[in-house]
Formats: C-alpha cells, structure tokens, sequence
C-alpha cells in the first residue's frame, strides 16, 4: 500500500481487514518533490496553488500526478511487481471482486485498465497537445491508439483516461518504448 498520510492505527486496521496475506506499507511522501534538475528560481515561479476547472490544484496533488506517472515504477519496493492496482483514497468497491483482477489481466493479453475516458476542462490541458505533437515528432514516434481520440479536423479531442482506478502491468511502464 502506498501512501502519504496513513497513521500506524490505520496500517493496523488494514493490516487486520487484510489478514491471511502479506500486505505491506510505503510511504512515498519523500517522493512529492520537484525534478532535481529544476533549479530554485524555476521551482518560485510555480504557484502554490491553481484554479483550473472549478477546482483548486495544490502544489501536493501535482507531486502526487508526476509521481503516478514515473516515480511509482523506479520504487525499489515495486521491482518485484508484475502488475499494480491503483485506487484512490475515495475508490469504493462495491462488493467483492469474484476473480483475481491480475490474473484476468494477464489472461487477456492486456497491459492497461481504466475506469473512464472523459474529457478534460481546455482550460486543465492548455499547451499539452502541441507538447506532445512536438514531442512525437521530435522522437520520431507514430502512435497507433491516438485516432481513437481525436477530432474531425485532426486534432485532440481532449479524452483522458482518469487514473484514480487503474490496474495494468508494469511490463510497459519499464519499456523502453517507455
């Protein structure tokens, strides 16, 4: 279980629901930080918070997104780990999983599951399709899934898939594709 708040009572408490397995804590609080390559005057032009989309971004949460998109993989403690489940602190499951969610996975040849694709607030995503058009041209990269999101006139439809309830393989991740 990753985390950046849980008390010892609340590892206490899961480590009791969870009984009969091997469930292990990591607190990746150290791992909210900014790039080392960031130099101090860039780190001060961020601000602490933004008002996107009618809701407030906080410095944390935006550590916390690049965090689930490249640290989580480099953790010592997930070197070991073949597949991941990702459930925000509000993710309720209704009623028991009737099947190990990895294994249908792996049975089904798939490397990624998502919840939902919506789209993004413009506002929330502003610059983000001419940084990856850039980048895709820059690394010579011709993606094959990105059709399925796009508009008639060629461009972004601003589809994203939330991240809050996820599992996949980390297979993909390590890529060098990657």
């Amino acid at each position: 279980v990753l985390h950046d708040s849980l008390t010892p009572t609340d590892e206490a408490s899961l480590r009791a629901a969870a009984s009969g397995t091997d469930v292990q804590f990591r607190d990746v609080t150290d791992r909210f930080t900014f790039p080392e390559w960031m130099s101090e005057e860039e780190r001060a032009k961020i601000p602490a918070k933004l008002f996107l989309a009618g809701h407030n971004w906080g410095i944390g949460y935006r550590h916390m997104s690049r965090f689930f998109c490249h640290g989580l993989f480099d953790l010592p403690e997930m070197q070991e780990v073949e597949y991941y489940w990702r459930l925000d602190a509000d993710s309720i499951l209704l009623e028991p999983v009737p099947y190990d969610i990895f294994q249908r996975l792996a049975d089904s040849g798939k490397q990624y599951g998502y919840m939902v694709v919506t789209q993004e607030d413009a506002a929330v995503v502003k610059g983000l399709w001419n940084a990856t058009k850039t980048y895709l041209e820059r690394e010579g990269i011709k993606p094959t899934f990105l059709a399925n999101h796009m508009s008639p006139s060629g461009e972004w439809n601003r589809d994203m898939y939330y991240t809050n309830f996820e599992v996949s393989s980390l297979a993909f991740w390590r890529s060098e594709a990657y």
